[in-house]
C-alpha cells in the first residue's frame, strides 16, 4: 500500500510494505514487511525488513535494519546495520 504524494525510485523494491503519504524512497532501496509513516526518506541501497519507522524519520545510505522501531524524526546514519533494535525520539541524540 502506497500513500499519497510519495516518490518511489524506479530501482527500490518494495515486499510487503505500508508507506504512509509524502515518503521517499531511493535508489536501490529494499523493503520487506515494514511500515513506514508520514513523510519518511530512505535513501539509496537502504535495506528494511520487518522495520516500523516513525513520521520524518530519515534512513540514511546503505543502512541495513532488521526487526527495528525508529521512532519519529530520527536519523540512521549511512551504512548503520541493527537488528531488534528500538530508537525513540531523541534518544542519542535523535540519531544513530
Amino acid at each position: 500500500m502506497l500513500g499519497e504524494n510519495c516518490h518511489v525510485h524506479p530501482s527500490a523494491t518494495l515486499n510487503r510494505c505500508i508507506i504512509g503519504d509524502g515518503c521517499k524512497i531511493g535508489a536501490h532501496a529494499k523493503l520487506s514487511n515494514c511500515i513506514l509513516l508520514k513523510d519518511v526518506e530512505v535513501k539509496d541501497n537502504a535495506m528494511l525488513q520487518y522495520t516500523l519507522v516513525g513520521t520524518r524519520a530519515i534512513l540514511g545510505k546503505g543502512c541495513n535494519l532488521n526487526k527495528c522501531t525508529i521512532g519519529a524524526r530520527c536519523t540512521v546514519a549511512d551504512g548503520r546495520q541493527e537488528e531488534n533494535k528500538v530508537i525513540a525520539t531523541g534518544e542519542e541524540g535523535g540519531e544513530f
